[in-house]
């Protein structure tokens, strides 16, 4: 008993090693338990974290309220569409330029009024108004060069080598895959705009792939903010290769 007890702690104390021998070797001398030694050198008190968001949902917040957005009149609509010269039917995306210049004035304290069919501009904290504004002036501007590019680009869409351009932009901006840039319906309508017969003239297909994917190549080469519908590929290069390939594709069954 006794005799078996020292000897299994004598053999204990000749077993420890390294830097805890000493506090076993006083902890078994005294009889207490030996002290917790830190083990390890980092800072055991980590930072609080930041508390979460309450939930807007939640039972402690009430829901967020909507926000109303200013309304206006049909009637004010429709004479700041004449004022700015535009026709909401006929260009229904120019609808924002109408609430801007109106959100505009009210934002500078100015608010419209119709009279006899003509817009007035008063402001609200002055008993004043007047017929004119610089914010109107300058949505008309706005507007009108909105007229002229659209009007630019629908003459542009006419050409059909500017058609091919468009769709290969569309097609190589954006796109992190090469697989996915040559879609069957990007063929069809490249060939439509190239007076390419898919029936008769199926393998000048693997032409126009290649100049796909060349373009995204060039894309991902040069960066994308170099890439412009303009340069984005070249398309008399494409037709005089593609008539390459008539020819050598003649010469072939000939």
């Amino acid at each position: 008993g006794p005799l078996l007890a020292g000897l299994a702690s004598a053999g204990a104390r000749r077993r420890v090693r390294g830097p805890f021998r000493g506090a076993m070797t006083l902890a078994s001398s005294s009889g207490t338990k030996a002290p917790k030694l830190q083990r390890t050198y980092s800072d055991p008190d980590l930072p609080q974290l930041l508390p979460l968001p309450v939930r807007p949902s939640s039972s402690y917040e009430p829901r967020p309220k909507v926000k109303e957005h200013a309304q206006f009149t049909q009637e004010v609509l429709e004479a700041m569409a004449r004022k700015l010269g535009l026709d909401v039917e006929e260009h229904p995306d120019f609808r924002w330029v109408i609430r801007d210049c109106l959100l505009a004035l009210r934002d500078e304290g100015w608010t419209c009024k119709v009279r006899e069919g003509d817009l007035e501009y008063v402001y609200a904290h002055a008993d004043k108004s007047r017929p004119d504004h610089p914010i109107v002036e300058a949505h008309q501007k706005l507007a009108e060069r909105l007229l002229s590019v659209q009007k630019e680009l629908q003459l542009k869409h006419l050409d059909p080598h500017y058609r091919v351009r468009y769709l290969v932009y569309l097609a190589i901006m954006g796109e992190t895959d090469v697989r996915r840039v040559t879609t069957p319906k990007l063929v069809e309508d490249l060939m439509q705009n190239l007076d390419v017969s898919p029936s008769d003239e199926p393998y000048l297909i693997h032409r126009l792939k290649v100049s796909v994917e060349d373009c995204y190549f060039r894309m991902r080469r040069n960066g994308a903010h170099k890439i412009t519908i303009d340069n984005c590929i070249d398309v008399e290069s494409l037709i005089v290769n593609l008539e390459l390939d008539r020819v050598g594709f003649m010469k072939k069954i000939s």
